[in-house]
């Protein structure tokens, strides 16, 4: 909820992905939602608002994962630099960042990771940059929910430690369909807890007066393969719905 302050999400309409270790989706509402759909609402640290919060914890993970057991000896920054020299796609390769289970939008703890349509030509950035869309489908998938309630944004924002690789912001732009925005600030979720305290003590006028203030977009990411991605997208649900059927069986 801090962090949602910290890069401006503070009013109806606007929707923020945090990528670290777990990938959290937010969007502020001004009455709670119970709906159908199970996404959690919370009550938010703006008063009299609430958030809608849908939790993926194979969000960051997945890289890390994929990092420490086949890039160990290297950093991020080098495997972005590997991952650009692949095109938007991976070649037909698709990952389904499900390692551990799923929260939303399936609430589904049986599901499991799978990479799918390896050839002969995939080597170790195809995995890499297959990893980073496979999130970035998960959370696309998880806006389409939103969109069922009616939340359909013309723009993200972006933070955590995903929202620091270029390559894979403009990947989200790309599969979403929509622009990624970056704030300026390093540690949003700080500045949003600063910013709370700021207000209490009365050195801004309320939060939105701290927020137009405090907070600038650092850089916009704009679509440009959005079309390369449609179809795989359908391929990555349709996997998801094949392999349920799997998961459900008792071993």
């Amino acid at each position: 909820m801090a962090g949602m302050i910290g890069v401006g999400n503070i009013k109806e309409g606007i929707v923020s992905e945090t990528t670290e270790t777990v990938l959290a989706i937010c969007t502020m509402v001004n009455k709670p939602l119970v709906n159908k759909y199970r996404i959690p609402c919370h009550y938010n640290a703006v008063k009299n608002t609430y958030i809608l919060l849908s939790i993926c914890e194979s969000g960051g993970i997945s890289l890390e994962w994929f990092k420490n057991n086949f890039y160990d000896d290297k950093n991020y920054s080098y495997i972005n630099k590997e991952i650009e020299k692949i095109s938007p796609g991976s070649n037909g390769l698709i990952f389904l960042p499900y390692l551990t289970g799923i929260n939303s939008p399936e609430l589904d703890p049986n599901a499991k990771g799978a990479f799918y349509g390896i050839n002969i030509s995939h080597n170790r950035a195809h995995f890499a940059r297959s990893v980073l869309e496979g999130i970035a489908y998960l959370i696309k998938k998880n806006l389409d929910y939103l969109k069922k309630l009616v939340i359909n944004p013309d723009k993200i924002i972006s933070l955590g430690g995903g929202s620091k690789s270029n390559v894979w912001n403009q990947i989200k732009a790309d599969v979403i369909g929509k622009d990624i925005i970056v704030t300026g600030q390093d540690e949003p979720t700080s500045l949003g807890a600063a910013i709370l305290a700021a207000v209490k003590l009365g050195l801004y006028k309320d939060i939105n007066d701290a927020v137009n203030s405090l907070i600038k977009t650092k850089k916009e990411y704009c679509p440009l393969n959005n079309r390369v991605y449609e179809k795989q997208y359908r391929t990555f649900l349709d996997l998801y719905n094949r392999l349920e059927v799997i998961w459900s069986e008792p071993l």
